[in-house]
């Protein structure tokens, strides 16, 4: 048994990042759905609901075009523990944005929640790692 490099992180990043964008995407598309199976449960913050929503949703496709410039760039593509991260968070947006479509979870601040852990924290990571490459021009 061999193990586990960075070769095989590669192809499980790149897979669960496009898992995740594939998911978020359908929650773009299916936003009307997802405000009106809400709806049911409380009517008062329809528009409210919505206007986050898509809130979150385009800033989740800002924080993907970042990720995937990164990334396809070379970037951060061959660095270990931003793969890991990014493999370990897109995992949980991908279920998470899952279930979002799925059982509709109606709360605010769950797509906040989603936001800030599955697209934000890898993100600023990237982030980083974009600014030592580039402006501090450390070799990682």
């Amino acid at each position: 048994m061999g193990r586990v490099g960075g070769a095989s992180l590669i192809p499980a990043r790149f897979l669960l990042m496009l898992a995740h964008f594939v998911v978020a995407v359908c929650a773009f598309f299916e936003k009307d759905a997802l405000v009106q199976a809400c709806d049911r449960v409380d009517t008062t913050q329809d528009d409210t609901r919505k206007d986050e929503l898509l809130a979150a949703l385009i800033l989740t496709m800002i924080c993907f075009g970042v990720e995937f410039a990164s990334f396809f760039s070379g970037v951060s593509m061959f660095n270990n523990p931003i793969s890991i991260l990014s493999i370990v968070c897109h995992a949980a947006g991908a279920l998470a944005f899952s279930f979002l479509i799925i059982d509709t979870m109606c709360s605010n601040e769950s797509i906040w929640y989603i936001w800030a852990f599955c697209s934000l924290l890898p993100v600023l990571y990237e982030a980083a790692l974009l600014y030592v490459v580039f402006v501090k021009k450390i070799d990682t």
